[in-house]
């Protein structure tokens, strides 16, 4: 219990930016501050006199009669909501003031929507951020491999051009050397891509996986 007395109650209701009403244990609202009337679109008048019930969810009207009867700390968990002009429900966490000498109860339900919908945008943000880390790891590391795997590639080519050179046309050599400079060559424009990745770009794969799709990947470095 709280010694409630009238400045304080005038100060709580001008003051605080939060949903207020002041109501009887068997529910009856006595007033609303103008967070409250707001939330829940109704005029002075048409607040005053009015029951819990036509103010929360059905489900949570004995809850909420429950609290005001006999106030208690109250779980921030318990999930209670008052309606909106349109009936939709806005989470509330709701604290109840008892005073000492007097039968009115003070509710204070701060509206959780803002709240989470603030918590909904750092989430975002956390996840674009660890989207963004991921994707700056996958260019630096295409780029190392594009680097690294150029070298000996290089090597492979030459040296197999040198030596078909020296094999004359119609040997089974020549075909199989043929091949490998084939393969080489597509191997040669696959480290290309590899090397123009500057974005993370997926495709479908062979049983419902995901691989890097080196062509959208690197298109915007394309001429």
């Amino acid at each position: 219990m709280v010694d409630l007395t009238a400045s304080l109650l005038e100060q709580l209701f001008e003051r605080n930016p939060d949903p207020i009403l002041l109501a009887l244990p068997d529910g009856v609202i006595q007033r609303g501050n103008a967070a409250a009337l707001a939330v829940l679109g109704r005029t002075a008048p048409e607040l005053v006199g009015r029951s819990m019930r036509e103010i929360v969810p059905e489900d949570q009207v004995d809850v909420w009669l429950e609290l005001v009867r006999r106030p208690v700390p109250i779980p921030s968990d318990l999930g209670l909501s008052m309606r909106d002009a349109a009936g939709q429900r806005v989470p509330v966490d709701l604290t109840i003031l008892a005073a000492d000498s007097q039968p009115e109860r003070v509710l204070i339900a701060k509206d959780l929507k803002a709240a989470q919908a603030l918590q909904r945008e750092l989430d975002a943000a956390r996840l674009q951020i660890s989207e963004d880390k991921e994707h700056l790891v996958l260019v630096a590391l295409a780029g190392a491999a594009a680097h690294e795997l150029n070298q000996p590639l290089t090597s492979v080519m030459g040296y197999t051009e040198l030596l078909r050179r020296k094999i004359p046309d119609g040997d089974p050599t020549a075909e199989i050397l043929d091949i490998i400079l084939s393969e080489s060559e597509r191997m040669a424009g696959l480290v290309r891509k590899i090397g123009r990745v500057s974005k993370f770009e997926t495709k479908s794969y062979l049983l419902g996986s995901r691989i890097v799709d080196l062509d959208r990947a690197g298109a915007e470095q394309k001429k």
